[in-house]
This record gives C-alpha cells, sequence and structure tokens, in this order.
C-alpha cells in the first residue's frame, strides 16, 4: 500500500574500525523484488565500540506489496541489538 510509511531501528556497535554497519530496506511486489523508484533504501552508521542507533525512514512505492527489513555489515564485524519495524500512523 503506498499510502504506508515505516521505520526501522537497530542498535549496532563493532569493536574493528573498519565495518560499515547498515539496516536495509527492500521492497518486494507478489512476483519478485520491486525494481521502480526507491526499491531499495540503506541506513548506516560509523564503526565504533560504543552502542549507537542507526534508523532508516520509507514511504512504500507505489507498486510495492511488501518490504524486507536486513542487518548487515561490510568489511568486519558488528553486533546488532533491538531491532524493530514500524508502520508509521498516517494521521
Amino acid at each position: 500500500d503506498s499510502a504506508k510509511r515505516y521505520i526501522g531501528v537497530a542498535w549496532v556497535k563493532s569493536a574493528d574500525a573498519a565495518p560499515a554497519a547498515t539496516i536495509t530496506f527492500r521492497f518486494r511486489t507478489d512476483k519478485g523484488f520491486f525494481t521502480g523508484k526507491n526499491a531499495t533504501i540503506i541506513a548506516g552508521a560509523s564503526p565504533g565500540a560504543e552502542w549507537q542507533p542507526i534508523f532508516i525512514l520509507a514511504n512504500v512505492p507505489e507498486g510495492a506489496t511488501a518490504v524486507a527489513f536486513m542487518l548487515g555489515v561490510r568489511n568486519g564485524d558488528a553486533i546488532f541489538d533491538d531491532a524493530a519495524l514500524y508502520e508509521v500512523p498516517t494521521e
């Protein structure tokens, strides 16, 4: 439903200096991954040994029917905690 909006949040920390921890929304249709505008939204955190939040906010693109909420890291290790996905009320 393109009128819907979602917010995702996760807490992350890393002992390594290099990893780029991310949270991602990847939208889908009933036939597979959505390929239109804003099909994938990514937010990231800087490396650090202290807990820090990552937030992501997106409107559902027209034509999308589902969303995947994914945690990821590149070039190292990171710890995620309290990941959550919420629908934002429209009113």
